[in-house]
């Protein structure tokens, strides 16, 4: 049998073996055609800042400002692969930095075997960052949310009530008695003051010998406070407040009531209690 097999291939000319070749490359392409195909999909994407986790401060309004509903993103052969959809804005110390979610429609492919999303040959999963350029601007994200009709932009995602606890630290007396009832009263995203306690600021300040230790502020006041945030949104392990503000452990918290501001509150504590 194996002479036979040798003798065959000893009798191949070399228009046999272009043929051979030829079948290979056509039964390879397709496939890889039929393992991949080409759709549109949605994507949901959160500014990215270096330390996302422990330094969420939002972008400033600059690096923003230029991107519209509307905008396309093109790729190397100059066809368009991105649409904004809407850019969500929750604004920061009056409008000085706004938290951004971006909502992108793009052409994509399916790839069969991974069952993942291909985009310019990289995976879009959720948690990975994704850079994308409209004319003149970037926008750098971390996507958040990945769905293929608008209607199906929330599937997956769980409702929860969220009780943080956090710390305004060394807040000037007049901010200090206002947040021992910080309420922001909404339909949508209300949030309720549980418990708060003001105390005597403490700082550290070097001695004349040069020793660090801690005093307390005459003036300043730190404010204890036990909020109850409600409709909060979590997938995995990502949860937002307003759809835009991401609530982990070590991450700054800020509200804007209108009279009264919660300022850059590390959070120390997070408890969810899920609705659905």
């Amino acid at each position: 049998m194996l002479k036979t097999v040798k003798k065959k291939i000893k009798e191949l000319k070399v228009v046999d073996y272009y043929f051979l070749l030829f079948l290979i490359l056509v039964l390879g392409f397709f496939i890889y055609k039929f393992s991949r195909k080409a759709e549109v999909i949605y994507v949901d994407l959160m500014y990215e800042r270096e330390g996302y986790v422990t330094d969420n401060v939002p972008p400033e309004y600059w690096k923003i400002m230029k991107i519209k509903e509307g905008d396309v993103g093109f790729d190397s052969f100059g066809r368009e692969v991105v649409d904004v959809v809407s850019l969500e804005q929750s604004y920061w110390r009056n409008g000085r930095r706004n938290y951004v979610r971006l909502v992108v429609k793009m052409d994509v492919i399916f790839n069969n075997s991974s069952k993942n999303y291909v985009f310019q040959g990289s995976p879009l999963l959720i948690g990975n960052d994704l850079e994308l350029n409209f004319g003149e601007s970037k926008f750098k994200g971390k996507i958040v949310n990945i769905y293929k009709s608008i209607e199906d932009r929330f599937d997956g995602w769980r409702l929860a009530d969220a009780i943080i606890k956090l710390t305004a630290e060394g807040v000037e007396p007049w901010l200090a008695q206002n947040l021992r009832t910080f309420t922001i009263d909404s339909k949508d995203y209300p949030i309720e003051t549980l418990s708060s306690e003001v105390k005597s600021a403490v700082e550290v300040i070097e001695t004349a010998d040069g020793r660090l230790v801690e005093a307390v502020h005459p003036i300043n006041k730190d404010v204890e406070l036990v909020l109850r945030l409600e409709n909060v949104l979590c997938k995995e392990a990502i949860c937002f407040y307003r759809y835009q503000v991401p609530l982990t452990v070590g991450a700054l918290f800020y509200a804007d009531a209108g009279d009264v501001f919660l300022p850059d509150s590390s959070i120390e504590e997070l408890n969810l209690t899920f609705l659905e």
